[in-house]
């Protein structure tokens, strides 16, 4: 084991600290339920989650196919609502780790929706370097 198990005490500092790093904080009577359930289990309460949300995912797709608040966050067919949806999804997950998680990976490997809905037909048209093939000339040796 690389790491020596945390012996300490575990109390209701202890827990909200662990909440404040693996997710977003607790919520009302979390912190008292972590605690009596012991380290183990808060811990495993927090890192063993499913694939998906499907609580969410099904309350999400409840929301009406309209323009109300709710709506737009089911829409996510533009950026800012896609945002929102992705803020609603860490405010009422269960699954916090999961979004903080997410929210640390999209910070490290950032990219813009105009990048990602470029699709690749200029990377197949251009090279590396972004210049235009066709209009470079080529020399006898560079066949």
């Amino acid at each position: 084991m690389f790491l020596n198990p945390y012996t300490g005490p575990w109390t209701e500092d202890e827990v909200a600290h662990l909440n404040r790093r693996l997710g977003f904080g607790a919520r009302p009577g979390e912190i008292t339920t972590q605690t009596s359930a012991g380290m183990d289990a808060a811990v495993d309460a927090l890192v063993d989650y499913a694939d998906q949300d499907a609580t969410l995912d099904a309350l999400i797709a409840s929301f009406p196919d309209d323009l109300s608040d709710l709506g737009q966050i089911k829409l996510r067919d533009t950026p800012a609502r896609g945002r929102g949806w992705w803020v609603y999804r860490m405010v009422h997950s269960n699954q916090v780790f999961q979004e903080q998680f997410t929210l640390f990976l999209h910070d490290h490997f950032v990219s813009a929706v105009d990048k990602v809905n470029s699709g690749i037909s200029q990377a197949t048209t251009f090279g590396n370097d972004g210049s235009d093939p066709a209009n470079q000339a080529c020399g006898p040796g560079d066949l």
